[in-house]
């Protein structure tokens, strides 16, 4: 008898470490897109921002950006923001016009259990030049963000959060 219920209430808390554990890894993981076309030139600009409430601990964000050079010759910068710090920074190699390249930005950040703002701001260097960012098909979504979703997601600007450790 004694054996017999010790061992159903092993397996009750085993299935309940379980379900906790998978419920805290699962927890604040969040895979955000943005379809909408913009351009960019001299003046940094934000080319994504979301604002997320967060759980608290350690966050692996990985931000995915595609883009093309529309005019002029040279380079650019794209960053990856957490509220006003910079986690990541990546150099616009130069790109042929209207060639579309993609941009990958990655960093681990520690981040308090409140609402942050994950941005990527974008920015050419020299005069003359502008990158868009956002597929052509997807240049009414500047006048009506309603249609962003509809566009093609292949060539927009995509933000992928995990949380990799507690607080």
């Amino acid at each position: 008898m004694f054996i017999k219920g010790f061992s159903s209430m092993f397996i009750l808390i085993v299935a309940c470490l379980l379900m906790l554990n998978a419920g805290l890894l699962n927890a604040d993981s969040y895979n955000l897109k943005n379809n909408c076309s913009c351009s960019v030139s001299q003046t940094a600009t934000t080319i994504f921002s979301k604002q997320i409430s967060f759980s608290g601990g350690t966050y692996h964000v990985v931000a995915t950006v595609w883009l093309t050079r529309t005019a002029g010759t040279g380079s650019g910068i794209i960053t990856l923001n957490s509220d006003t710090t910079e986690l990541a920074r990546s150099y616009i190699p130069t790109v042929g016009l209207n060639q579309w390249i993609q941009v990958t930005l990655s960093a681990y950040v520690e981040l308090t259990k409140a609402q942050h703002t994950i941005a990527i701001n974008a920015q050419s260097e020299g005069s003359g030049i502008t990158f868009q960012f956002g597929p052509p098909s997807c240049y009414t979504c500047s006048t009506d963000p309603s249609t962003c979703d509809s566009c093609d997601g292949r060539l927009g600007r995509t933000v992928t959060i995990v949380r990799t450790s507690c607080p």
